[in-house]
Parts: structure tokens; C-alpha cells; sequence
């Protein structure tokens, strides 16, 4: 009997040890709470910060749960919770999660519009792709990406002017970091290895002046901007980045974003802006899915090297 109530006593002490999570989604505002037990600082990095240890989570009452509310943009976003800068964790107690390529897993929420209720967001993310969602809401603003596949013995992006669409993804911002990808594109294809996507759209910088714009992907990708090539990564590789200053005048700008993925199974696809003076952001869609249904060419490949 003694040792029966030894062993409640120890069961009892240990579950205040027990990490919880929690994530809750109101009004485009995400929630995240962590309970790591025992930690000096805890992070909340994803998908939407370029997976980065610069969004602290606080323990303002001081009862061990880390909390942290952010303004996300509608769709599908990836998170981890990272205690003391080195342990990372998926949140346990978010059914949604997805493979991260390193043996664990991510955790997964979905920002749906204004009065998306639960079974909304549920359907959102099963049409989610890394790489956009088949399916648009009113007024929401996308980059239009049309994805074609290609043959095994593919090196470089495609002349996208000889091969047909298999269908049509779209997506706000340019944002992949470097990672497995298997799921294919729901509601699409479960293609997941040797296709490529052209995604065209605009998107907006707020004043005349110098901008430094980076390209990260696995494998090739290609930047135009306004008519002009910008950004050349093409080819088959690993995670590689270019840079370019460019000038750019206030409004609206004019993309075509070429990219194409090679054998399996990692996949990258980033494009950031930077002004001076200001940290650097991804580049986000202005307007909404394109309509027409031609196809439209790419300028000359010419670069000019800085």
C-alpha cells in the first residue's frame, strides 16, 4: 500500500512537467501558447518568418504557458516551437501536422477569411499545397501559377510555350524554405517530383527607389521583372541563392516567376525584398488571379551583370 501511494505521488508531481500547446484562430489573429516547462526563452518560427528565431513568445503571468498573437495572411502555414534557441517541437496538441523531412513534424494552421469556421479551415488545408491552394476567396490577392509537368531527363526550366498546363495553383507570397515535399498538389495532381510552374501577377513597392531582391531555390528558378529577366538560378541543384539590386519605380510591378522541381525529394522556392533602411520581407501578391487563359511568353534571357 505504501509503495501504491509512493507511485501516486510521483504520477502526480510529473504532470505539471508535461509540456501542453495550444493554437487558436479568430478574426485572421492566431494564437499560439506553448507550456515547455522549465525554459529561459521560447521562440515561434514557421513558415511565415522563414522559419527565423525573431518572434519571441512571452510568459507574462509567469505560469509557464509562452504565448504569442500574430496577424497572418489567409491560407496554410507551417510552425514550430523552439525552447532556448536549440529544442524544437511541433505543437502536440494541433492534430494537423505534416512530415518536416528530418524525421518529426510540423505543425499546421489555416487562416481562412472573415467567418471561416472550423470546417472551412479544415477543407482549406486539405487543398493546400507548399506551393499554393487550387482554389481562390473573393477579393484575396495571388499570384497565379500554372503547373506543368516535364520528363525525367529535364535540366533546365522548360519552354513553357511547348507543353500544356495540367491545371492552376495560386499563392500570396513566394515563401518555401528548403525542405521535403511528397504530398503533390491537392485537388490537382499528386505529381511531387519533375514538374514546373510558371506563376505570373504583381506585386506593389511604395516609393522610386533601389530594392535588393533575393532568389532562393531547389531546384532552378527565374525571375522576371517588368518585362526584363532579373534573378537567372536555372538549372538542377541543391538550395542556392542569387542577388540583385534593382531600381524600381513606385506602383505596381509585373512578375513572371519560372520554377521548376527535378527528382525527389527537396524542393525550395524563396523570393525576398529588401528597401533600404528596412528588414527584408517576402514579396506579396497586389492583385487578384489572373482570368485569361493564353499563355504568356517570357522576355530574353538577358541579364546584365553586376
Amino acid at each position: 500500500m505504501t509503495q501504491l501511494r509512493s507511485l501516486t505521488c510521483a504520477l502526480v508531481l510529473l504532470v505539471p512537467s508535461l509540456a501542453a500547446a495550444s493554437t487558436t484562430v479568430k478574426d485572421g489573429k492566431v494564437t499560439f501558447r506553448h507550456k515547455p516547462g522549465t525554459a529561459r526563452a521560447v521562440y515561434l518560427a514557421g513558415s511565415f518568418n522563414g522559419w527565423k528565431l525573431d518572434k519571441p513568445m512571452r510568459d507574462e503571468d509567469g505560469d509557464g504557458t509562452w504565448e504569442l498573437t500574430l496577424s497572418l495572411t489567409p491560407g496554410k502555414h507551417l510552425y514550430k516551437f523552439v525552447v532556448d534557441g536549440s529544442r524544437w517541437t511541433h505543437d502536440t496538441d494541433n492534430p494537423a501536422t505534416e512530415k518536416d523531412g528530418h524525421g518529426g513534424f510540423n505543425a499546421v494552421v489555416v487562416v481562412g477569411g472573415e467567418g471561416a469556421n472550423k470546417s472551412d479551415r479544415q477543407s482549406d488545408a486539405k487543398k493546400a499545397s507548399d506551393f499554393g491552394t487550387t482554389h481562390v476567396r473573393k477579393k484575396q490577392l495571388v499570384f497565379t501559377g500554372e503547373v506543368y509537368f516535364v520528363d525525367k531527363s529535364t535540366q533546365k526550366l522548360p519552354d513553357f510555350r511547348q507543353i500544356q498546363p495540367h491545371g492552376r495553383i495560386y499563392t500570396e507570397q513566394f515563401n518555401i524554405a528548403p525542405r521535403k515535399f511528397s504530398e503533390g498538389f491537392p485537388g490537382l495532381s499528386d505529381r511531387y517530383e519533375w514538374f514546373a510552374i510558371r506563376y505570373r501577377g504583381t506585386f506593389k513597392v511604395e516609393k522610386t527607389g533601389k530594392y535588393l531582391l533575393r532568389l532562393l531555390s531547389d531546384d532552378g528558378a527565374r525571375l522576371y521583372l517588368n518585362g526584363k529577366l532579373c534573378l537567372d538560378n536555372d538549372g538542377l541543384h541543391g538550395p542556392k541563392e542569387v542577388k540583385r539590386v534593382v531600381h524600381l519605380k513606385q506602383g505596381e510591378q509585373k512578375l513572371i516567376l519560372d520554377y521548376m522541381q527535378g527528382p525527389a525529394l527537396e524542393v525550395a522556392l524563396q523570393l525576398f525584398i529588401k528597401a533600404k533602411g528596412k528588414p527584408e520581407e517576402p514579396v506579396r501578391a497586389s492583385s487578384g488571379p489572373l482570368k485569361e487563359e493564353t499563355h504568356e511568353r517570357a522576355p530574353k534571357r538577358k541579364v546584365r551583370r553586376r
